[in-house]
């Protein structure tokens, strides 16, 4: 038995602040490390899911193009610019406020022709001569290289196109103005020129260049259609009309040229600090630091590399094949499928994966939404489908110069020797060709369109703006007796 009485340690009692610690200071501080560190783990663990594939093409051979600077339209395009008289003011006498409506007063003549312009538009065109044959003359040159693809980055400019919209406008209205005149193979100089400086843009850029080298071509087939309406335009004429809006498509750059080019754009820039903050859009504080942690370890600039080699990887597989080759995926990011049967090689991700991993990146995705959407590629089918029905209304016209009617069927275009073959619509799925139909008198060229329906084509000309979006397509009038004046 012990005898000894027990003695507890007097433990004195811990300050207040240190006992406040275990509950506001340390939880609320595992909380916050929590908050940075599990996103910082979770990318860590996404960029051990992604392969490594390097550069999806030969970047070295793609971003130095060799142009000699005597065939390089750039030099005209820009002496041309700085030459432009730029549009003069015109007052709405009708406003109180004196609001210019020079844009409005261009547009009614670009619409209604020449007669239509009002005198200061005429005059406007009248001082640009000098800047419209420089221009011209670069449109005769066998190239257009602005940048070399290897340079580009989010900070480069390009200034030049926002001017060189104006030279198409000023072409439009000059082609109408020989026309009224009576001289439609003068007339046609112009709109060869349009056509032509189409195809310069997205030569070597990307799909800005592209987009507005299709809205060119746009102006230019309207430009080419009233020639080829015009009763005055000689079967010879249309001959060659034909045969240079075929040659000069043929030298449109590959989808795939704008794909390359962007890639190498963001390549350039997702790694330089300076160039992402001015461009990237961060919401709350809590996201700033958790981005600048990204940084800080590499994961977000690496992530959003490894994703863009993957996505245009696979989107390059299939890009340049017309719509009814492509595998693709009815989902908002443009990604292709492999033919039935074909697996994917180990490094190659499954295009639903490469969509998740899109979704998590902050650089990419921001500073390209509209890369990564099918948007561009409704573009190029859109801008196949105005061609084939320029090419099909020049034929047709060749056609009623030498037997006073239209054709019962487009065969007969191939029959007379006019066409090697009809064009296949490039909204087909199932490669159907353009479609034709005569209807009072008049004759029917389209595409089905974006939303893959036969609409008839009766939506030309038509004022109605849902339809506009159905076919895409021209209408050829009358027979060129009904039309003379």
């Amino acid at each position: 038995m012990n005898d000894h009485p027990y003695n507890p340690i007097d433990i004195p009692r811990q300050p207040l602040f240190v006992r406040l610690l275990r509950w506001k200071v340390v939880i609320p501080l595992i909380v916050v490390c929590s908050i940075f560190t599990a996103p910082l783990m979770y990318r860590q663990w996404l960029l051990s899911q992604i392969p490594d594939i390097g550069d999806p093409f030969d970047v070295e051979a793609f971003g130095t193009v060799e142009l000699a600077d005597e065939e390089n339209a750039k030099f005209d395009y820009e002496a041309a610019v700085a030459m432009l008289v730029p549009l003069p003011e015109i007052i709405d006498k009708d406003s109180p406020y004196g609001e210019s409506i020079a844009g409005d007063v261009q547009q009614h003549a670009l619409d209604n022709g020449w007669e239509a312009a009002a005198p200061e538009i005429q005059q406007w065109v009248e001082d640009n001569r000098p800047a419209m044959e420089r221009w011209k003359a670069g449109t005769e040159k066998p190239g257009f290289l602005y940048y070399q693809p290897k340079d580009v980055n989010l900070e480069t400019s390009f200034e030049l196109y926002q001017s060189i919209r104006e030279f198409y406008r000023l072409a439009k209205l000059e082609s109408s103005r020989l026309l009224s005149e009576g001289e439609p193979e003068q007339a046609w100089i112009w709109s060869q020129a349009t056509i032509s400086c189409s195809r310069h843009f997205g030569q070597h850029g990307g799909i800005f260049e592209r987009t507005l080298g299709m809205a060119i071509h746009a102006v230019g087939v309207v430009t080419e259609k009233i020639i080829v309406d015009d009763p005055l335009t000689s079967e010879a004429l249309l001959s060659k009309m034909l045969a240079y809006v075929q040659q000069k498509y043929s030298e449109s750059a590959a989808n795939s040229t704008a794909i390359k080019w962007e890639y190498l754009w963001i390549k350039n820039s997702i790694h330089d600090d300076k160039i992402v903050d001015d461009w990237i859009v961060i919401h709350t504080a809590l996201e700033k630091e958790q981005f600048r942690l990204y940084r800080w370890y590499k994961i977000e600039p690496m992530l959003s590399q490894l994703v863009s080699q993957q996505y245009v990887a696979n989107v390059l597989d299939q890009i340049d094949l017309p719509l009814r080759e492509r595998q693709q995926r009815t989902t908002n990011l443009e990604l292709f499928l492999r033919d039935p049967g074909t697996a994917y090689k180990a490094e190659m991700l499954h295009p639903d994966k490469i969509e998740r991993l899109f979704s998590q990146t902050i650089v990419l995705r921001q500073l390209q939404p509209d890369f990564s959407k099918p948007v561009f590629s409704r573009a190029c089918f859109q801008e196949q489908a105005r061609q084939y029905s320029l090419e099909l209304c020049i034929a047709l016209q060749i056609y009623h110069r030498r037997h006073d009617h239209y054709p019962a069927t487009l065969d007969e275009l191939v029959h007379d020797q006019i066409l090697d073959e009809i064009p296949l619509d490039p909204f087909s799925p199932t490669g159907e060709r353009m479609r034709y139909r005569l209807y009072n008198g008049e004759a029917y060229v389209w595409s089905i369109g974006e939303n893959g329906v036969d609409d008839g084509g009766l939506y030309v000309d038509s004022d109605d703006i849902a339809k506009k979006m159905l076919d895409t397509g021209l209408r050829l009038g009358d027979s060129v007796e009904a039309r003379k004046p």
